[in-house]
């Protein structure tokens, strides 16, 4: 379809149509100031704003449906947005720089749900996480409790994973490094606060 085509047709799709829309196309950005973004917030579907918050490509949406919404779930699935190629909640510069109040905050105030849907984000790649293990700030005064739980949810982050290996290794070696040091910190970190887990630490798990 041309673009005028699928404007027309998601103004006059039912909210599964719109859904299933934007869960299959990845090729479309639609953003935030974009009259249809802006009608389908203003109409307040659920539906529909689960669908933007999950697939939505354009960051500024995602961004905007998890800030304003009070719905849980909405927020949930903005979290777990992993169609950026770098952008991440409460992160900047391609994912790397922490927003240090926002994410206290978050910490502070998020459902075991939302800690899930951040925490196993594969946009929340090798740096974060290696903050996260040497709480470093912002992850510096998390409860013990919370801190555990957290762990618990990265056993499904694909980037605490080591990735590469000598006949696959990345263009650079920082991006070798990263992937080195949070794939070895974690298995290190995991076992001092679950000594009587049983968990292939070389595989991914969902708990």
């Amino acid at each position: 379809m041309s673009p005028e085509e699928t404007i027309l047709f998601l103004e006059n799709s039912s909210p599964n149509e719109i859904y299933n829309f934007f869960e299959k196309e990845k090729k479309y950005v639609f953003k935030l100031n974009h009259p249809l973004i802006q009608k389908f917030i203003k109409n307040g579907n659920k539906l529909i704003l689960m669908a933007l918050a999950k697939f939505s490509n354009d960051f500024d949406t995602v961004k905007y449906l998890y800030e304003n919404s009070n719905d849980v779930a909405i927020r949930v699935a903005s979290l777990s947005n992993d169609r950026q190629f770098f952008d991440v909640m409460f992160y900047t510069f391609m994912g790397i720089t922490p927003e240090i109040k926002q994410i206290k905050n978050f910490l502070d105030k998020s459902t075991l749900s939302e800690l899930k849907a951040y925490f196993q984000n594969k946009n929340f790649r090798e740096d974060p996480i290696i903050e996260f293990l040497e709480k470093r700030s912002p992850y510096d005064d998390i409860e013990e409790e919370k801190y555990k739980t957290i762990l618990l949810c990265l056993l499904k982050n694909p980037n605490r994973l080591s990735k590469y290996d000598i006949g696959n290794m990345p263009e650079d070696g920082l991006t070798w490094h990263a992937n080195y040091k949070a794939s070895s910190l974690f298995e290190e970190v995991f076992k001092k606060y679950f000594p009587k887990a049983e968990y292939d630490l070389k595989k991914l798990h969902d708990v």
